[in-house]
């Protein structure tokens, strides 16, 4: 289990993120009864139940959707039944926000109010400004400004793992100060870096942005699909991040 150091100040704040000891936590990359032991046993650890659980079926876009008592339970038995989006959002207490991963980026943002969410940004939801639009809704939604909005960024794949010889983003508008190319012509890509900057640009203060140091296509202790869906494509697997307010 990990957890962001810089979070646990918080102390309504619930959070962590499973890791490959804990077993995969994905229905598409392992059996359905071994998954739901997985992560049965994993919120078990932190007191929290599958039943109490929202999760989503992302569509690498920017779709965020609001839930809350009645969506209990969703998608946490069956893939099928899970809510169709890239972000979830709830202002109701004892609800926790579940979803897996393996390099793109799990963004929780929240506020002392208790309003939370929980964003997965791939490259495509990069390119959609799924951070900003996050920002927007959290502000709309709940009445607050983007300044009361804090954001951690958790294990996901870092600038000096991202790398392509002649990667599309070159040719995409935007991408270019978030692009740069090493001594054997790759081009590494800052995904990290450009949701930032969108979080920035959205008026959210730079002391609360927390960022996990981990790189999941460096760090053995998680699953990447960046490194493992070549090298090792039967033991690709997903790790969780799960969220909520008590």
């Amino acid at each position: 289990m990990y957890h962001i150091d810089s979070l646990n100040s918080f102390s309504f704040l619930t959070h962590a993120f499973s890791t490959k000891s804990d077993g995969n936590m994905s229905f598409r990359w392992g059996k359905k009864e071994e998954v739901h032991e997985n992560r049965k046993r994993f919120l078990s650890s932190i007191d929290i139940t599958p039943e109490n659980c929202v999760t989503f079926r992302i569509q690498d876009g920017n779709t965020l959707v609001s839930v809350g008592e009645n969506d209990k339970g969703r998608g946490m038995h069956d893939i099928g039944d899970g809510i169709v989006a890239d972000g979830i959002f709830t202002d109701r207490k004892g609800i926790f926000l579940f979803l897996v991963f393996a390099d793109c980026l799990p963004m929780i943002l929240f506020d002392a109010n208790g309003h939370l969410a929980l964003v997965h940004s791939s490259w495509k939801s990069t390119e959609a400004r799924i951070a900003e639009k996050a920002v927007k809704k959290f502000c709309n939604d709940f009445k607050v400004g983007p300044e009361g909005i804090c954001i951690a960024i958790g294990p996901a794949i870092h600038r000096e793992s991202f790398k392509f010889p002649d990667p599309i983003q070159k040719r995409l508008p935007g991408w270019e100060p978030f692009l740069e190319k090493d001594k054997d012509g790759e081009t590494h890509i800052d995904l990290i870096e450009y949701n930032v900057a969108q979080f920035l640009q959205s008026g959210v203060e730079r002391q609360n942005l927390f960022i996990s140091e981990v790189d999941t296509a460096g760090d053995e202790r998680f699953f990447s699909h960046f490194r493992d869906s070549l090298a090792f494509p039967d033991k690709e697997g997903r790790f969780c991040c799960v969220v909520g307010i008590r």
